[in-house]
């Protein structure tokens, strides 16, 4: 997961984020994907990973530029890990995170959204 981590800490930065918010974000994506790889309830498993980033991007023609960035990572599992209370419950990704969402998925799995 660390090419994930890597990516979201780049564009963190490039959208302006403060090397705290960047690692914040960084540090809620490594909770998440802890709680969702547990070897002993996950042996295998395959997720779908999306960024999204929103508001006043640089030198996007056609951002809004009285929003201030924000970014949204989503990681879709395809079927239910059963980990939104373990998630929804850790007050240490909570507190790195603007805020964190898990939907259910068409798939029959989640949609876990973290947004900074």
């Amino acid at each position: 997961m660390s090419w994930l981590e890597n990516l979201a800490k780049s564009q963190a930065q490039w959208l302006g984020f403060s090397d705290k918010e960047a690692k914040e974000l960084t540090g809620a994506i490594s909770g998440v994907w802890k709680v969702c790889s547990d070897k002993k309830k996950h042996p295998w498993h395959a997720f779908r990973v999306t960024l999204i980033m929103e508001g006043k991007i640089p030198d996007a023609p056609g951002s809004d530029k009285d929003s201030p960035p924000k970014m949204t990572v989503g990681i879709t599992s395809f079927e239910n890990l059963n980990v939104s209370k373990a998630i929804m419950t850790n007050s240490s990704i909570r507190q790195k995170t603007t805020s964190i969402e898990i939907l259910a998925a068409a798939s029959g799995g989640e949609l876990i959204k973290i947004t900074k």
